[in-house]
């Protein structure tokens, strides 16, 4: 009692963990101190082209994910710990990302 709680999160990594807080901290900020005032991107399905000109996704995720996806490696575990975490939004962005850099390549170059 009185000491900080500890949350296990086996799979998560810290770089992975700040990135999660970063995106709900952004969206937070942006919302201000009205709740309703949270904006989340929506990605169709299936995606047409790049994040940057796709309706419904916000332009502040746009520039997240170009960061994130900066380096491959840390895009595949930020898009684990959306997951494990069960965070839908910050999830389909990644995916969506992801599969855009797969849009037009070759089987043999996706391997």
């Amino acid at each position: 009692a009185g000491g900080i709680a500890e949350i296990p999160l086996p799979k998560v990594d810290v770089e992975s963990l700040r990135l999660l807080v970063q995106f709900a901290s952004g969206k937070a900020a942006a919302a201000g101190d009205a709740l309703e005032g949270l904006r989340f991107s929506e990605v169709p399905r299936p995606l047409s082209g790049p994040l940057s000109e796709t309706p419904g996704v916000l332009p502040e995720d746009v520039a997240f994910m170009d960061d994130v996806a900066a380096d491959l490696d840390r895009l595949f575990r930020l898009t684990n710990a959306a997951n494990f975490v069960d965070c839908p939004t910050l999830l389909e962005l990644c995916a969506a990302r992801i599969a855009q850099m797969l849009i037009g390549k070759p089987p043999k170059e996706i391997r």
